[in-house]
């Protein structure tokens, strides 16, 4: 990694030409020893690397041929200031040769407030990243970071430099991949298969370029191992970055679009600078130091370790120190309770060896140290002799693996308050806090969900209620039409005998639209002689024609019972899944609240 003059301070020069004692040296340069200290271990260290390499000793790991070391140069160069948490971020990336490092930072400034039109009013912070040569851009306004998108072209110095601007993914965010998706699958596609009720922590979902592999976004630190894609099964693996390489100028740290120096070029393969077209060399990576060019396909010290990878190796190490310290202060309490105490005549030779010459006491106090150890040893043999080899055994392996711990012991000490799970479940309070809140905002959703499918169904149930009646409306009077008594039209009023003739000529015109059905008769009214008006003479309706009505309405019950009894299989079997996935949240809250408290 190459380190720019500029960022580096200047080496203090000796002006006063005085002599300083080591007291007023030491008092100023904090501890000249310690300092002396580490410069001597980096020479010893570098001497030892030379002699390695002249011997031919060469090994596969990175951390000795100086690729970790470069590594960790990269990363620690990249990285960047706490920004807001809550805020927006937006990248934004310069090309046509902007070198970020060497650009006054008020300049930047000005560039992108007049390019995206934020006025003063509006907080933004503004963040470059000289290794990666690109621009981190945080506000918590939403307007403001829409402006900010829309970033084109940046002028700085009377130079107009085009850039490409994206809001970057929240930092509550973890990815996950999953390879073999068929490029026939467009965005909506793959939103509607991925981000739905069975993926409920997916937040989005993306495809990297134009490769099979999909990018997903989920809420938490936490990444299932299993996605439904639709209704099948993927397995789901974590999103590994990489370390930038630009093959433009052959560095690493960045990438090719954003290239600070395009004319400046080096060899990816050997690393040197500005090659000739037949340039020949024996290829040799800067990350592993293996027989390839840099930053390889093949190379996989190209990739970075993930945040929760690494998150998971701090928590398992801290599990273990807690194991070991629970382990060494049950095994100090035993061997305490085991072995006899010292009589307190030790500490007054302790004290006396301390305070006395080194003449006759000092000899006593010796002699009286190796008497007590002998006695130790006679009665830890004569202890040992007594038991059974089983026990011996046990005792054996007990002291090769000092870190195990049975699970008796985890149980008492849990119980007197001082296992290592409190503690970590104390440091992972926040994510804990998170999933509650998580599970809290999914309960009320259901709730919600609940409800309206409650409503749905009230409503569903009184309109099937209203079919029903009206199906048993239209089936009384087809039995009052097909067998009417005697004294019906006599004992009927003028009123009723109107409706009655208008339903009559009605269903006589329905039965006569269907197939197969005789053509409809009309109803006329008969004149005698001297002009006035004869009763009127319905045609009853046949036989055929009643059965065909009540074949009619047979279907269309038949129908409408089954479409009833599917629209209450589905109401059940709807309620029944909302109310699991509301026990299954509320137990999990139950259980989150427990570890909590």
């Amino acid at each position: 990694m190459e380190v720019d003059e500029s960022e580096v301070g200047d080496t203090p020069s000796d002006n006063s030409g005085e002599d300083k004692s080591d007291p007023t040296r030491r008092a100023e340069d904090g501890d000249a020893e310690g300092w002396i200290e580490v410069t001597y271990r980096r020479k010893d260290r570098a001497n030892r690397n030379e002699e390695a390499e002249k011997q031919g000793t060469r090994s596969r790991s990175p951390t000795r041929r100086g690729g970790k070391s470069i590594m960790n140069k990269i990363l620690r160069a990249s990285k960047m200031p706490r920004l807001p948490r809550n805020d927006i971020k937006v990248i934004v990336r310069p090309r046509d040769g902007l070198n970020i490092r060497n650009t006054c930072r008020p300049s930047l400034d000005e560039a992108i407030c007049h390019e995206a039109g934020v006025s003063s009013d509006e907080i933004v912070t503004i963040c470059p990243n000289p290794m990666q040569n690109i621009l981190v851009i945080s506000t918590p306004d939403e307007k403001t970071a829409t402006k900010i998108v829309k970033i084109k072209k940046l002028t700085i110095n009377e130079k107009k430099y085009e850039t490409n601007a994206y809001v970057s993914a929240p930092e509550e965010m973890a990815k996950g991949i999953i390879r073999n998706i068929p490029l026939k699958y467009t965005q909506d596609q793959l939103m509607h298969a991925l981000v739905n009720a069975r993926n409920p922590s997916l937040a989005y979902a993306k495809r990297l370029g134009s490769t099979t592999t999909v990018i997903l976004l989920y809420e938490g630190n936490r990444v299932p191992m299993w996605a439904y894609f639709n209704s099948i099964m993927m397995r789901v693996s974590l999103y590994r970055k990489q370390i930038d390489f630009c093959k433009e100028c052959g560095r690493l740290g960045h990438r090719p679009d954003v290239c600070p120096r395009p004319d400046d070029k080096l060899c990816p393969a050997c690393g040197a600078k500005n090659p000739a077209e037949d340039h020949e060399c024996t290829p040799k990576c800067k990350l592993c130091g293996e027989a390839h060019p840099t930053a390889d396909r093949t190379c996989r010290a190209k990739f970075k370790t993930p945040y929760m990878t690494k998150q998971r190796r701090w928590t398992a190490r801290r599990n273990e120190e807690e194991l070991q310290r629970v382990a060494g202060s049950h095994d100090s309490d035993t061997c305490g309770s085991s072995n006899a105490q010292p009589p307190p005549a030790s500490t007054s030779r302790s004290r006396s060896t301390s305070r006395s010459r080194p003449g006759a006491r000092g000899r006593s106090s010796s002699r009286s140290r190796s008497r007590s150890r002998a006695r130790a040893e006679r009665g830890s043999r004569s202890a040992s002799e007594g038991k059974k080899p089983e026990a011996m055994g046990k005792k054996q392996e007990e002291q090769k693996t000092p870190d195990k711990v049975s699970w008796s012991d985890r149980v008492a000490d849990r119980e007197s308050g001082g296992s290592g799970n409190t503690t970590n479940d104390r440091g992972n309070y926040e994510d804990i806090q998170e999933r509650v809140e998580q599970y809290r905002t999914e309960n009320k959703l259901l709730r919600q969900e609940l409800e309206k499918a409650k409503k749905q169904n009230s409503e569903s149930a009184k309109k099937i209620d209203q079919l029903q009646k009206t199906l048993n409306e239209i089936l009384m009077k087809m039995q009052t039409q097909s067998s009417p008594p005697s004294n019906a039209i006599t004992a009927v009023s003028t009123p009723s005998t109107k409706t009655m003739e208008e339903e009559e000529v009605e269903m006589v015109e329905e039965v006569a639209q269907q197939p197969g059905a005789k053509r409809k008769i009309p109803v006329t009214k008969s004149k005698e002689q001297d002009g006035s008006e004869q009763e009127v003479k319905r045609p009853r309706p046949s036989t055929k024609k009643t059965d065909v009505l009540e074949d009619m309405i047979n279907k269309l019950s038949d129908k409408m019972e089954k479409m009833f009894e599917m629209l209450v299989v589905r109401i059940s079997d709807s309620e029944a899944e909302r109310k699991a996935q509301a026990l299954m949240h509320d137990k999990r809250l139950e259980e989150l609240e427990k570890r909590i408290s």
